[in-house]
């Protein structure tokens, strides 16, 4: 008996476009994480493809949407047409925070290697 999975994780892209479609076809919902869309940095041309192709996966796909940074929420809404209700946003530490925060971690000594913690 094959295995089906209870939802999709998906990261970048080409991988998000894909896996909403697969998850669209096969009726299992999908969780995608946004770090940046993929529209910037393209030619006018292709750029508008992929934003046709988000807004109907947006519209069509049973997905959630796990943003990075709360300035792609603005762009997820006007750009793709998600509702909000669909999005969440994690905020990403900025470097100097993550070692404030951790820095009984890091001041531990490594171990033989050299390089792990």
């Amino acid at each position: 008996m094959r295995e089906k999975p209870s939802v999709i994780h998906l990261h970048s892209t080409k991988a998000g476009m894909l896996g909403r479609l697969v998850s669209l076809i096969l009726g299992i919902p999908c969780v995608y994480t946004v770090q940046g869309w993929g529209w910037r940095g393209l030619s006018p041309r292709n750029s508008r493809i992929v934003k046709f192709i988000e807004v109907l996966l947006g519209r069509y796909a049973n997905c959630s949407y796990i943003l990075v940074a709360g300035s792609l929420t603005a762009e997820a809404i006007e750009i793709s047409k998600l509702k909000p209700s669909m999005i969440s946003v994690v905020h990403i530490l900025k470097p100097s925070e993550y070692h404030r925060s951790n820095a009984k971690f890091l001041a531990r000594p490594r171990n033989r290697c050299g390089r792990c913690p």
